[in-house]
């Protein structure tokens, strides 16, 4: 049985066995504690089991995206945007290699996990095995002379038990280090998954093959910072974390096995869209520079243009909407913004299907609001659509105070 759902919805009744049932209610505690580890904000469950009657039930699907497959049930969780537009800007967000960012279709039983590993793959070939960076790691070892760094205090116990043994610590340089642990990961999954092309699972493979013998991978490998020295690894870092973070453990319901993929998109929307910006406008601050708005923090607008003369901010909202009727609180967000930079210019870019229409500006007070809308139709080039945003966003940038005022009478 195939369940498929967008993003952000509340299913139409299905039913569903006790099993099932429980399974999802496991799997989305899982993902959802693991979350939360992962993050400081507060976590909108990735997906809700909801009671609708003997043996029915409605899935609510949060800012997710990814598949659960337990058994004989696939629930499969859409984006709310088509799906070439929504791996054009995911791969903008992760910085995908050219070639890899032109393989956005997928087979019509593939999920978005597959098109996430196909990245990786094409990312990690740039790194492995010729731009492997090696690194020092600490080994505790028990040997008969001095080596490395001796730890006394345990010496000193191991010779009072009559073992003449120095405990030490070695510095061994090599590749065992957590970057490289966590590309190892990544392509171990990656060799696993049944559904990509024997000639990737080929090539995961023989990328595996490059590291030798690696350590298991820890927790905290997946926290590890990136410095100049490995800065190159960045994307293929980022794609194996997504499919180690987002794939979950298997586990046994019966005889069936459980798995998951899912991802979460707002922060990624908006990712990609800073850094479709930024390959055009110098001003766009690809790391913004926040403003503290005390006693509140931070104010964080997802998109800063800081040019000479002046500063312009906007968000990024990942809905679909075609009037401003329906985004009042971003408005209001939007001009709070503003505010904080010091400004009265800011905008909003959001989605819809089809040809955009035109949004008149909002005023409020001395403060205009400009409305951009991508169009995510599915038969629409997104490589135009970015072009078009790109486009509009220059001109708006390229308005004066006065000008856009004037625009107002």
């Amino acid at each position: 049985m195939i369940i498929e759902l967008t993003e952000s919805q509340l299913s139409e009744p299905f039913e569903l066995s006790p099993e099932h049932v429980e399974a999802l209610h496991a799997e989305a505690d899982r993902f959802n504690s693991t979350a939360a580890t992962e993050s400081s904000e507060p976590v909108v469950p990735a997906l809700k089991v909801e009671y609708a009657g003997v043996g029915r039930y409605r899935i609510r699907t949060g800012f997710h995206i990814g598949v659960v497959e337990i058994g004989g049930l696939t629930v499969v969780i859409r984006p709310k945007i088509a799906l070439n537009h929504f791996a054009f800007i995911a791969a903008k967000a992760f910085g995908v290699p050219k070639s890899g960012r032109e393989d956005i279709r997928l087979k019509e039983d593939q999920t978005f996990l597959e098109l996430i590993a196909i990245w990786f793959l094409e990312a990690a070939r740039h790194i492995i095995p010729n731009r492997l960076v090696s690194d020092y790691r600490e080994l505790a070892d028990r040997l008969p002379m001095k080596r490395g760094r001796v730890n006394y205090l345990p010496t000193y116990r191991l010779w009072m038990r009559g073992n003449l043994k120095f405990e030490v610590t070695i510095e061994e340089f090599g590749l065992d280090h957590p970057i490289n642990r966590v590309l190892n990961q990544g392509l171990r999954i990656a060799a696993a998954m049944t559904k990509l092309d024997n000639d990737r699972r080929r090539l995961a493979r023989d990328l595996l093959s490059a590291f030798g013998e690696l350590s298991e991978l820890r927790s905290s490998d997946l926290r590890v910072g990136l410095d100049r020295r490995n800065w190159h690894y960045a994307t293929a870092f980022e794609l194996a974390r997504c499919l180690i973070l987002g794939r979950g453990r298997g586990f046994e319901i019966g005889r069936r096995t459980s798995r998951t993929f899912l991802l979460e998109t707002p922060s990624l929307v908006e990712a990609g869209i800073r850094n479709t910006l930024c390959a055009s406008i110098d001003a766009c601050e690809q790391r913004p520079r926040y403003e503290v708005v005390h006693p509140l923090g931070p104010a964080q607008p997802d998109l800063i243009f800081r040019s000479s003369r002046s500063i312009n901010v906007g968000d990024v909202k990942y809905k679909k909407f075609n009037s401003w009727g329906e985004m009042r609180d971003d408005l209001y967000q939007s001009v709070f913004f503003a505010q904080a930079y010091r400004t009265h210019q800011s905008c909003i870019i959001g989605f819809v299907d089809g040809a955009p229409i035109e949004l008149d500006d909002v005023h409020v007070g001395p403060n205009t609001v400009r409305g951009f809308l991508w169009n995510a139709d599915s038969e629409k080039d997104p490589n135009q659509s970015a072009q078009e945003i790109v486009s509009e966003v220059q001109k708006w940038m390229s308005q004066t105070p006065e000008q856009l005022e004037s625009l107002t009478v």
